[in-house]
Order: structure tokens, then sequence, then C-alpha cells
């Protein structure tokens, strides 16, 4: 018998060999789960060798993950975030106008992404890629763009006596929802409970108060111009000091009011029914009757700005 000589082998696999029972010259591999490496063994007599090894990668499919982040926000200056979680591959952020058609946005490929300065509503998703694998696609989110608020224009500036009014103001040319706020100083406004219509009814004011509307379109808000509501304080007559008896012909009584509110009138009568205002209009709290002939009765007509007048 002669002896066979056979050639050392081209490539050796470590560990985890396994024959197939394929001795084709083709091999065709389906369904794999991992990545494989392939080789032949090539059997001669007694002599085998091996060829070098084809790897065939399997890549993993890839997970879309789910996308949050869906907000509201006003046109013009705006952040917003959205994010992905429990994705596995490749990502790539998408942005839609109309949730249909999608277009990647250059550069943005982290598990967050933020949105700045939008003007319209837009949706967000991933799309996410692994190797050969076709992409797969998240849910989509969606960020509101609301319009700019429009504060309208209200009506209703006006002065009011205390304790007994009423009055209406009203918001007109909004758009928007509506909710009608109160300040005793023009400076720190609350909202009014319930106060949420087109018109606001207020009654028995006892202090000045201004009025504006808060106006709210989605993420956009606005106020209105202030509507200022004077309160006059109730009309108080007061009492005269300074009644007395004087000789007809050359004298003077001086009579002072005392307790009063409001503006003062000084009145005159000769019979203590009939009385008329003194001329020139004399407004101070002393008046003096001078060189009296007869006997006159005097009292004070007292205003405070639209309130009913008060009598001394």
């Amino acid at each position: 018998t002669g002896v066979q000589t056979c050639a050392l082998p081209i490539s050796t696999f470590a560990s985890g060999i396994t024959d197939t029972a394929h001795t084709a010259t083709t091999f065709t591999a389906a369904n794999l789960s991992s990545t494989r490496y392939y080789r032949v063994m090539i059997t001669n007599g007694a002599c085998t060798t091996y060829s070098n090894s084809a790897a065939m990668i399997v890549d993993a499919v890839p997970v879309a993950g789910t996308v949050t982040g869906a907000t509201t926000v006003c046109t013009g200056s705006n952040t917003s975030t959205v994010s992905v979680s429990g994705q596995s591959g490749t990502i790539q952020w998408q942005s839609s106008a109309d949730d249909q058609t999608f277009t990647d946005i250059s550069s943005q490929s982290g598990t967050s992404y933020t949105a700045s300065g939008l003007t319209q509503t837009t949706y967000y998703r991933v799309k996410v890629s692994n190797g050969v694998c076709a992409p797969v696609f998240s849910n989509s989110v969606k960020v509101t763009v609301s319009e700019l608020a429009v504060a309208g224009q209200v009506s209703g500036d006006t002065t009011v006596c205390a304790s007994s009014n009423n009055f209406t103001l009203g918001i007109t040319g909004n758009n928007g929802t509506v909710q009608w706020q109160i300040s005793s100083n023009n400076s720190s406004f609350t909202n009014i409970g319930s106060a949420t219509n087109a018109t606001f009814s207020f009654s028995n004011l006892t202090s000045t108060r201004y009025y504006r509307a808060l106006v709210i379109n989605g993420a956009c808000s606005t106020y209105s111009a202030v509507a200022t509501v004077v309160v006059n304080p109730v009309s108080v007559g007061g009492s005269i000091e300074g009644e007395g008896a004087v000789c007809t012909g050359t004298n003077s009584t001086l009579m002072r009011l005392g307790g009063y509110t409001g503006k003062i009138q000084w009145q005159y009568s000769t019979d203590n029914s009939d009385f008329n205002d003194l001329l020139p209009a004399d407004t101070l709290r002393d008046y003096t009757a001078n060189n009296l002939i007869q006997t006159t009765y005097y009292r004070a007509k007292v205003t405070s700005g639209v309130c009913a007048s008060a009598y001394s």
C-alpha cells in the first residue's frame, strides 16, 4: 500500500463546528436568527482541507419604541421637546405637517429632539434602522401651534356711586376664551370666578376697581386694555355751626360746615322751604352772611361725584 501525503488545512474553526448535509457547490442559508460562519471541508481520500470562512451576519430586527411629548405651544417664540424610549437601532427623527408625509430632520439621531420657533402644527416620529433590515416607524406625536391671541377692545370706563351701583363691561374683537380679572391698584390682577363671558356685570362696589380681560387662544394669551370703574363715596351733607340772631342792617355771621363728604354749594332761603344757590357759587366750608335785613335760612348742598346730592 502507498502512503498519501496531505496539505495542511487552510483554516480551522475553534469551536461550535457543525457539518451540514449539503455537498453541492452552492448552499443556501434561510431564516437565520443570529450570525453564522460557513466554510467548505474538502475531502480527497484520506486527505482533508478547508476553505476560507464566509460570514452570514444577521442584523437584529429594529424596534421603533414609543415617542412622547405631544403638547400645545404659541406660534413664533416657542420650544418643545419630543422623546423616544424602548427603541432598538439607529434613530432618525422625522417631521410632517399633515401626519402623512414625513421627511427626515437633518442630523437628528438622538433619543430626544427639541423643536423651536414653530409657526404651524407639526407631527414628529422616529425611523429606526438596523443594518440591512427594513426600517420601522414609531407612533407620531402632535405639537399643536396656536395662533396669537387677540385682546380686542373693552368698553366700560365709568364712574358710579358707592354701594348702590351696577354696570356691565363688554369685550369685542377678541379671539379665544375670556377670563375677566379685577384689581384694586391697577397692578396686581386676579381672576374673577366664573367670569368667562364676553360681558361682565358688577354691582354694589364700594371703592374704585380696575378690570381687564385675559384672552386665551390655545397656548397663547394676552390682556386687554384696563377699564376703570371709579367709585365716588356717597354724598354726606354734614352739619352747620353758627346759627344765631343778629340786628338788622350791619351784621356778620360766620357759618361752618363739618362732617360732610363731597363738593359744597351753599344755599339760602327766606322761608326754609325753597332754597336757591348762592351766586357766585360759594364752595368753601365756611360762609359769612353779611348785613342781613330779614331772617334767612342757610344750608349746604353737598355732591360727591356722580352720587345724589345730600343736604346739611
